[in-house]
């Protein structure tokens, strides 16, 4: 059993049962509970527990058993606070604006009391000849009644006590509300009374209606509604209504169902009402009586119409008012004669082609009319009295569709508008927008989707042009504009408005401007109004006082005064715009729902926000867990289906995102980062609040994604980059050691090979001196030349003289050839005559070759015996020792010969029997010689 609810400056909201008290958090959702079990329950008055809270926000609580404790929030617990002796029960605490304590007694007293938290000191005590039976604290001041129905005041800071008034009946609630006072009585019904306590018509019909009704108890709420509590009839809401919007039914007088609203005119003061089925309603004395006293009458088909949906209504310059029907033809009523004229009456209509179905009626200062029908395409005609005053059709043309410039887009025309210079704006449904020049009679067609910034939608509903010369196109799909000198340029720029600006409905069915330059539009979700200057959209619905939120094509009219017509289909809307005041009050918003990464962080709890607070909610997430929803809503108990949200994610959005009414907002795979949330919303009328940073969210890299981590694979890399380097680094190196070695190596094979060349050589140059000194010493001892000349003697004595001289410089040469190998040596050269060192090679020997025949053997390593030409070897060999050592004899052989055993490639040949061995070199010189002489 809850006795009593009440808030503390944290937020929390307390509850009294007569059991104990418990505390609300509402960030949290949970619930904290003192008192309970302390006490064997025994009588229910002992029991009841009554709670108040200090200007400090303070809470404190009184129990019969345990009198009056402080709530100590830092030990979630409640202390007694030291209280004077109490003589008589106490029955209701209360602390005022001063922070003064007054409790009441059921002995009548009311005690008052100064203090805090553990200590109060009573200041005063009140007491009348009657008992005290009740208190109140309103209006910055107190109140109290007496058993006998006295009403006393005390003054704030004067403890003063005053009579007020003598009650009626026993008060048991009492506020102050619009400077009005509301008593309210413990049998039924209430009083008002304005601030002199004398009897107000504030609120009269809300009293009158309310006095079966008994209420408990007031509050004063947000938005300056005003909440009743009830003993049985629920929770009633009183606000003041801050939108006049005028509501005429269409379902009286017999007609059981309302009917659609169409069109509008003014006909000898009565207001007429075109309807769809219903014919037409004049409500006479519209503007002169109260809607109590409004007066219908019905004009009807057969008898006044040709059909009984009305779609158009207009009242022309030649005293006619011309009635567009879904019947054929046209009608006219005449206002001189006030007789309804239906097509059939009209003098020369059967010499014209058919028509019908009449949705828009536009009239020229000839007083011809232009007329846009369904299914028949546009038609211009014009309807003259004669002089007996009947009517007759002067003439008419008509434009259909025909694919070219001679004809209207679509055959179906919802709307007319008249343009500049003789121009005519054309409505068509489902086909887009026409542009006749009634004097060329050509059309320009203006189509959605053709080219960039072209219409939002072919479904044309309805036309306006402004004071400001704007042609507006209300579409299917959003409100357009355009400026009339465009209309001119081959692709004019159309400006649009949608839900996304702010609209309520993307269906357009009707345009007006009042008489302060905002345009207002019907819709299928109510009216909008728009500003011209700033683009804000305003918007009202069923809950501001309107017929429904459905309202009908082209149903709009504008009186003398500038009261605005709108048609619906629950009847019509008659209004004053300037009477259309707008709240500048701003909700405060409830978050709830908070989901982030999965995880629901709000628990059960809510948390309320003021617009411009800053209490930033700070959360950091998991990659994996990179997505978070939550639902906000703003609270509003005049306009909540109206607040519109708005919100945007720095770091992550580009621009904000207008949801309308859904607070929903959702957000998912969202990258590594730092993001906040903003959001704004606004009242339902178009006024936002600031916007506010609501959600901080760091959204973690996984781990192996992070900084550090990429620097551990940085430097794992250059690691890697290294040693690699490095062996390719010793590759390269060993790979170029191994080429110099294999160059060395080549080197010293050469070197080596040149060595064993030299050897070689030096040691057949070594061969010819020996065998010169051999021959000669032979020559000189022989027995047989003793007889000779002794001539010879010296001669050979000079040649062994000669090459020993000969050894001796080979053998200085051998010296000379270490010098070359330890880098000392430099080679010389000098010009050298070959034909001459040839003689001086050869003439030794001529001495030698006169001793006896000789053979020659040419000594060839067996890889070349596949490949020598023998015999040609053998010519040129032959004539070349010939010639070099002076012999002629063809008998002479030589011998070609493979020394198996000989592991040089080199050519040598021998001379038999002489001891004469040439090298490779000395053949080279020899055929080179030879060639060179003999030119062979």
């Amino acid at each position: 059993v809850i006795q009593q609810i009440t808030e503390d400056k944290l937020g929390n909201i307390w509850v009294t049962t007569i059991e104990g008290i418990s505390r609300y958090e509402k960030k949290t959702g949970k619930f904290y509970n003192y008192f309970y079990n302390k006490y064997q329950r025994s009588k229910v008055s002992e029991q009841e527990y009554f709670l108040a809270a200090d200007t400090a926000g303070r809470v404190y609580c009184l129990n019969q058993k345990s009198g009056l404790s402080w709530y100590d929030a830092k030990a979630d617990t409640f202390r007694v606070c030291n209280l004077p002796q109490q003589n008589s029960t106490i029955s209701k605490i209360v602390f005022d604006e001063a922070n003064h304590l007054w409790m009441l007694n059921t002995n009548g007293g009311l005690n008052l009391y100064s203090g805090k938290e553990e200590k109060f000191k009573r200041i005063k005590t009140y007491r009348e000849s009657s008992p005290i039976i009740n208190f109140f604290n309103v209006n910055h001041q107190l109140f109290y009644t007496t058993a006998s129905d006295e009403l006393f005041k005390i003054a704030e800071g004067a403890f003063i006590q005053k009579q007020v008034m003598q009650l009626k009946h026993t008060l048991t609630s009492l506020i102050f509300y619009k400077d009005h006072y509301l008593f309210a009585w413990s049998t039924k019904g209430y009083n008002v009374y304005d601030s002199n306590f004398q009897m107000s018509s504030f609120l009269k019909e809300e009293t009158s209606q309310m006095q079966d009704i008994r209420v408990t108890s007031w509050a004063l709420g947000s938005e300056d509604i005003l909440w009743y509590g009830t003993d049985g009839n629920g929770i009633i809401k009183v606000y003041p209504k801050t939108k006049s919007f005028g509501t005429v039914s269409t379902s009286d007088n017999g007609m059981p169902y309302n009917k659609s609203v169409r069109a509008f005119c003014e006909a000898n003061g009565n207001l007429w009402v075109g309807t769809k089925g219903s014919g037409i309603i004049s409500i006479q004395n519209f503007w002169s009586n109260t809607i109590a006293s409004y007066h219908k009458e019905y004009f009807l088909a057969p008898e006044n119409l040709d059909n009984n949906s009305v779609y158009a209504l207009k009242k022309g310059r030649d005293d006619l008012i011309y009635i567009g029907t879904d019947g054929k033809g046209i009608g006219v009523y005449d206002l001189k004669t006030k007789r309804f004229n239906t097509w059939p009456d009209i003098a020369g209509y059967s010499a014209y082609p058919e028509f019908g179905s009449v949705y828009a009626i536009s009239q020229d200062a000839d007083s011809s009319l232009w007329l846009g029908t369904s299914g028949y395409g546009l038609i211009h005609l014009k309807i003259n009295r004669n002089r007996t005053g009947k009517l007759t059709l002067a003439f008419l043309e008509r434009f259909i569709y025909n694919n070219k410039n001679t004809g209207p887009v679509n055959d179906i025309i919802y709307a007319l508008a008249d343009g500049d210079k003789n121009l005519l704006w054309i409505g068509c449904r489902y086909g887009g927008l026409s542009l006749l020049d009634k004097t060329t009679r050509l059309f320009k067609t203006f189509k959605a989707s053709t080219y960039e910034g072209s219409l939002s939608n072919n479904d044309v509903l309805s036309l306006y042009k402004d004071t400001r010369n704007r042609i507006w196109v209300g579409t299917s799909y959003g409100l357009n504009w355009i400026n009339s000198s465009d209309a001119s340029k081959k692709e004019p720029l159309f400006k649009k408005l949608t839900i996304a600006n702010g609209l309520p409905n993307n269906t357009i069915h009707a345009i007006e401007e009042d008489s302060t330059g905002h345009i207002w539009v019907s819709t299928n979700k109510g009216l909008a109004k728009v500003n011209q200057s700033d683009g804000k959209v305003s918007y009202y619905q069923q809950l501001d006082g309107l017929q429904s939120n459905e309202f009908c094509d082209g149903a709009v009219w504008k009186d003398q005064p500038g009261k605005l017509f709108f048609g619906g289909t629950y009847g019509f809307n008659h209004f004053l715009p300037q009477n259309i005041r707008k709240s500048g009050w701003q909700p405060n918003l409830l978050l709830s729902g908070l989901l982030i990464g999965g995880k629901d962080l709000g628990e059960n709890g809510f948390r309320v926000l003021t617009p411009g607070s800053n209490e930033r909610l700070d959360f950091a997430i998991g990659r994996k867990d990179n997505f978070f929803e939550l639902d906000i809503k703003a609270l509003s108990f005049l306009n909540a289906e109206k607040c519109e949200y708005a919100y945007y994610l720095a770091g992550y959005d580009k621009t904000w995102h207008y949801a309308g009414t859904n607070g929903k907002i959702m957000y998912s795979n969202i990258l590594p980062g730092t993001y906040t949330l903003k959001i704004k919303w606004s009242n339902g009328e178009a006024v936002w609040t600031p916007e506010m940073s609501l959600i901080a969210i760091e959204v973690k890299q996984y781990f192996w994604l992070t900084f550090y981590a990429m620097l551990f694979y940085a430097c794992i890399l250059a690691a890697l980059v290294y040693i690699f380097y490095s062996y390719r680094k010793n590759k390269q190196e060993i790979k170029q050691q191994l080429a110099v070695e294999h160059v060395l190596r080549e080197k010293e094979e050469e070197i080596h090979q040149n060595k064993l060349v030299f050897f070689t050589n030096i040691a057949h140059e070594l061969q010819t001196p020996l065998t010169l000194i051999m021959g000669s010493a032979e020559r000189f001892m022989d027995k047989s030349l003793t007889n000779k000349s002794t001539k010879e003697k010296p001669y050979f004595l000079s040649l062994i003289h000669q090459q020993a001289s000969k050894l001796t410089f080979l053998v200085h040469q051998l010296m000379e050839f270490r010098k070359v190998e330890a880098g000392f040596f430099k080679n010389q050269y000098n010009y050298l005559n070959i034909a001459e060192l040839l003689n001086n090679l050869a003439e030794p020997f001529t001495a030698l070759s006169e001793q006896k025949k000789m053979s020659y053997e040419i000594n060839i390593h067996p890889e070349m015996l596949g490949w020598i030409d023998k015999d040609k070897v053998e010519k040129i060999i032959f004539n070349l020792l010939s010639n070099a050592f002076k012999h002629s004899d063809k008998n002479e052989r030589i011998i070609f010969a493979a020394n198996e055993n000989k592991h040089s490639k080199e050519l040598e040949i021998t001379v038999a029997n002489s001891g004469v061995h040439l090298s490779t070199d000395q053949l080279n010189q020899l055929f080179d010689k030879f060639y060179v002489t003999t030119q062979n």
